[in-house]
């Protein structure tokens, strides 16, 4: 068996909307409410996070938050990502 390995290169760095990450919310929301698993432990319950995750980063990103931004002081804390988000309008979250 050959040891190989894959790293990520330096592809191109594409920039992502707000709405593109609200969107991506929808969808991952109505995966988890859509999808009936046959085990007590399941995966499923990341979709729900995944569509918190990106719902806050959306409104962030409106707030002219860079994505660079986001990564470095967010990261995956939703905690900390939703703090940042209560001085902001909260009226587009998942229309």
């Amino acid at each position: 068996m050959a040891d190989i390995v894959i790293r990520p290169g330096g592809g191109p760095l594409i920039k992502i909307s707000p709405d593109a990450f609200r969107l991506w919310a929808r969808d991952y929301f109505k995966c988890y409410l859509d999808f009936q698993s046959p085990r007590k432990f399941s995966p499923v319950p990341f979709f729900l996070c995944r569509a918190i995750e990106l719902t806050l980063k959306g409104v962030l990103l409106d707030k002219n938050k860079s994505r660079e931004q986001l990564k470095k002081r967010y990261s995956h804390n939703l905690v900390k990502a939703y703090r940042a988000m209560l001085g902001v309008k909260v009226g587009r979250l998942l229309e």
